[in-house]
């Protein structure tokens, strides 16, 4: 009997992802960061990231390292809010001075965001311009970008907290949204310094609170629902011995990853003949938050795996809950991580 617990066990690794690039393709668990754990404020963030594949960090031996306090470039942040907005790279050069000093990792996502009309450029004298990437990316530039990347576009406020951030100034109306949205906030009450640099960190947390607060265009949430529903059944359909490879055309970020390295060897652990039923005790997945960018569901499973021991079939029944996060790619909603918390087992 105790096989029969290893193989829903290993069942459930699979289909919900609890192993400690045109979709997201995280290249590292959020648990393999050695320096995002006891971050004092940014350590949810930072996982955030990690998780959608969007922050890979920088790989030091067996460990990973977000580097929160390092500075971020201009050319950096293009590649992160490239991720960020699921954009593949781009295949025109867009016609800056210094073309050639941009890092060919950061070229496809600046030639993607200037094709989006998200990245401008910095003028020169001359007409010309300049994307200037080894440069440390101010807060006025930051925000300026996500704004431009909203799906839809916010009102003024009433009401302007900064006394640094003036009507006529370029960034006037872009840091206002922004701060309306809840995606920036001020260094202090009120200066938000907008010729200030910005940490890995602080950068992740505006990213993240970018893919959270952008709801110009929302979802149905029949439509999530259907998404996690149909992968769970795709999922049941491969432990059954269907098409295992269908399940990628579901997954991003870190729900992708694990797949990849917790597939191996979990397809023989259903003994053979044995069968996995999968029920909804409590009906479809539900939609607990949504924006235009992510959600979150929750469905709750019984997964029941039956096999024959000897001259008696032998079950285990688990029931599970289970937190999904979606993303939208493109036009598409992927799946990029599952969190489970397993609520009974029985024999």
């Amino acid at each position: 009997m105790r096989k029969f617990f290893l193989v829903t066990a290993l069942f459930l690794s699979l289909c919900l992802g609890a192993q400690p690039v045109w979709a997201n393709q995280a290249v590292a668990f959020s648990t393999q960061f050695a320096d995002i754990e006891n971050h004092s404020w940014g350590a949810a963030d930072m996982k955030k990231m990690v998780q959608l594949g969007i922050l890979l960090g920088y790989p030091e031996g067996d460990k990973y390292y977000a580097r929160p306090d390092q500075l971020i470039s201009r050319a950096e942040f293009a590649a992160l809010l490239a991720r960020t907005l699921g954009m593949g790279d781009g295949s025109q050069a867009p016609p800056f001075t210094d073309w050639q000093a941009v890092p060919d990792w950061a070229r496809g996502p600046v030639a993607s965001l200037h094709s989006a009309g998200i990245v401008q450029g910095s003028p020169n004298k001359d007409g010309t311009f300049s994307f200037q990437p080894s440069k440390n990316i101010s807060r006025a530039e930051i925000v300026t970008m996500l704004t431009k990347a909203l799906t839809a576009q916010p009102g003024l406020p009433e009401t302007n907290p900064f006394n640094d951030v003036q009507e006529g100034q370029w960034f006037y109306q872009a840091v206002l949204k922004a701060h309306l949205l809840g995606i920036v906030n001020g260094r202090t009450a009120d200066a938000f310094v907008p010729n200030g640099t910005a940490t890995r960190v602080e950068t992740f947390a505006m990213l993240a609170r970018f893919l959270d607060k952008d709801a110009g265009v929302l979802p149905r949430e029949e439509d999530l629902a259907a998404l996690v529903a149909e992968f769970e059944e795709k999922v049941k359909d491969a432990m059954n011995g269907g098409d295992k490879q269908v399940l990628a055309n579901y997954l991003t970020g870190e729900a992708e990853l694990a797949l990849k390295k917790g597939g191996a060897g979990i397809w023989e652990s259903v003994p053979s003949g044995g069968k996995v039923a999968v029920s909804y005790p409590e009906g479809p997945p539900v939609v607990e938050a949504k924006s235009s960018r992510l959600a979150q569901l929750k469905y709750t499973l019984e997964v029941k795996i039956t096999a024959s021991s000897g001259t008696q079939p032998a079950e285990v029944t688990t029931r599970v809950s289970g937190r999904y996060g979606l993303q939208k790619i493109g036009e598409a909603w992927k799946i990029y991580v599952i969190d489970v918390s397993l609520l009974e087992t029985s024999a």
